[in-house]
């Protein structure tokens, strides 16, 4: 899935264009185990930012891609929130991220 999008967080970016890819994992997707429950993943993602170039690209569950799509093109949702550590080297890793329909920066 591609996607493309102006960023709004931080403020020293806002406005700035964004193009993300979220590739479906087929080891992300949960087994149904009586033993222990799989290991969180440490990253979903990578957001990289070198110059006037922004881009991040990270994977999800490769069923939850359908979903996601129908609801973005439904307008249902409309915004992502991608969380994780400061930018270092022009590279942050992503620890998760979050579909939204409405955005209200008060929130966070």
């Amino acid at each position: 899935m591609h996607l493309r999008g102006l960023l709004r967080e931080p403020k020293k970016l806002g406005g700035k264009e964004l193009d993300i890819t979220i590739i479906g994992d087929r080891s992300l997707v949960p087994e149904i185990k009586k033993s222990s429950p799989p290991d969180k993943p440490n990253r979903v993602g990578t957001v990289t930012m070198r110059g006037e170039s922004r881009s991040f690209i990270g994977s999800l569950p490769f069923d939850s891609l359908p979903i996601i799509a129908c609801l973005l093109e439904s307008k249902r949702v409309q915004y992502l929130q991608l969380h994780g550590r400061s930018p270092f080297r022009g590279n942050a890793a992503t620890s998760s991220l979050h579909f939204f329909r409405d955005y209200d920066p008060e929130d966070w």
